[in-house]
């Protein structure tokens, strides 16, 4: 007996969950297998999974009629309002059949006298022409703020029980390396081990869905503490060349603004315990960090990072600086993307950065972070200025050797040109049962430091 028909004696029987998990792992050997999503979409109980699995279905066989019979449903569910239907509890009686010629006339020529009166009323308050109805186009702005909106209010019941060394799909539009292995639907958490690269997809606009994941691993701390480090890569990014604890790791971020004004920017939202500085190379750039920073690296721009809670100690090229919450300093890269020569000698508090960085305040929310203790660029810290940077000799930070991107890394365009997961859309939920209940994880009460800066150089060596 063959797994598949397994999963259906399963089903039949009334286990529907160990059927279910028995068609995903069909799933992982068989993606394109239109037969298993079917069954798939027959035996869940959780909506959006079932329109996931009808769409996949229609993708591989366009022509499935068990299918199409699916979409149209719930194409129905989507675009008209719940609609009130008659019970019908027992078969009508006819009644009597006794009533006569005269009173059925009757009660017509009543309606049609009753339906003339209520035409020329109509006719007579109507004088002007009648404009046709108009088919308003929903405004795309408002779609996108409205699919961004409903994937950070799932991230929680999704990936708020991700343990370290695990990833989380918070939301499609991901590409897994290898892709045979990839984890199928929102809320599947996985092996980080498992992969040997990861991207989040940008903000697709046919589609209006963008990719988003959860990574939770365990850097060095200076005290070995057991706590572990939350990594979230927003829409538009690459992670590559990683150990299994992420304490090296090379990324990329796309330079290119999202087409959608409400999507977060694309970069790494990295945070730790407070208290605890958490220690990690990136892209060549040894980091210790001490709160939340969020990081985006292009070519163009070099590796930026954002501090937005605590503080943040970077080193590389003999050189080391300390950054504070509400700073940003940026550090060129070279083609791989690697970091080299000397940062930028100046802490910048506002300037041009790769979109709009309130946006992450949501997104820190959905993660259960503490954002009232944020200090964005330019809301905290140093004025709306530039203030020098203490650079001094690494004495107790040690600079690892990265693995380099490669030369087309600083692309914005996929690692692979396969199709893209299909969109998930805001669905009724009424008919199923929710797969999994919101479990948010608790934030951190702890408040930031006040942002300074030092502004003192180094002696020249004579």
């Amino acid at each position: 007996m063959d797994d598949l028909q397994r999963a259906r004696e399963l089903a039949a029987a009334g286990d529907g969950h160990e059927a279910r998990e028995m068609l995903v792992r069909l799933l992982y050997e068989d993606y394109d297998n239109a037969e298993i999503w079917l069954e798939l979409a027959l035996i869940t109980e959780d909506h959006e999974e079932y329109a996931r699995a009808v769409r996949e279905v229609l993708r591989i066989d366009p022509e499935n009629v068990e299918a199409r019979r699916m979409a149209v449903e719930l194409s129905r569910e989507a675009a008209q309002a719940p609609r009130q239907r008659a019970n019908g509890t027992a078969s009508r009686q006819r009644g009597s059949r006794t009533l006569s010629f005269i009173y059925n006339l009757f009660v017509f020529s009543l309606i049609v006298a009753v339906a003339a009166g209520v035409a020329i009323y109509w006719v007579e308050s109507n004088q002007e022409e009648a404009t046709p109805a108009t088919v308003t186009t929903p405004d795309p702005a408002v779609v996108c703020a409205r699919q961004v909106q409903s994937v950070l209010q799932r991230l929680p019941a999704r990936c708020s029980l991700t343990e370290a060394g695990q990833v989380c799909l918070g939301n499609p539009e991901v590409f897994f390396a290898p892709q045979e292995r990839s984890l199928l639907l929102p809320g599947d958490r996985g092996p980080l081990t498992n992969y040997i690269a990861l991207e989040t997809r940008p903000f697709d606009i046919n589609t209006q869905n963008f990719g988003l994941l959860s990574l939770r691993a365990k850097t060095s701390y200076a005290d070995d503490t057991p706590e572990d480090v939350l990594f979230l890569m927003t829409s538009g990014v690459r992670l590559r060349d990683y150990d299994p604890h992420l304490e090296v790791l090379t990324f990329s971020s796309n330079p290119v603004l999202s087409e959608c004004a409400s999507v977060p920017p694309a970069g790494l939202l990295v945070s730790g315990a407070m208290g605890k500085a958490a220690r990690f190379e990136v892209n060549g750039l040894a980091i210790s960090l001490d709160g939340t920073a969020f990081l985006q690296v292009d070519a163009a721009a070099g590796l930026r990072v954002i501090v937005l809670e605590g503080t943040a100690q970077l080193a590389a090229s003999g050189i080391e600086i300390t950054v504070s919450a509400g700073q940003w300093i940026s550090w060129p890269v070279d083609p791989t993307l690697a970091v080299r020569d000397e940062p930028s000698d100046r802490l910048t508090t506002v300037d041009t950065l790769r979109g709009d960085l309130g946006l992450l305040i949501p997104l820190g929310q959905a993660a259960g972070l503490a954002v009232e203790n944020w200090h964005l660029p330019g809301q905290g810290g140093l004025p709306e200025a530039t203030a020098e940077v203490e650079i001094t000799t690494p004495e107790s930070m040690e600079t690892r050797t990265a693995t380099p991107l490669p030369p087309d890394a600083m692309s914005p365009a996929p690692l692979m040109t396969e199709e893209a997961l299909p969109i998930e859309t805001e669905t009724s939920t009424a008919t199923r049962t929710p797969r999994r209940t919101a479990n948010p994880s608790s934030a951190r009460s702890t408040s930031s430091p006040t942002s300074t800066a030092s502004a003192t150089k180094m002696p020249s060596d004579e």
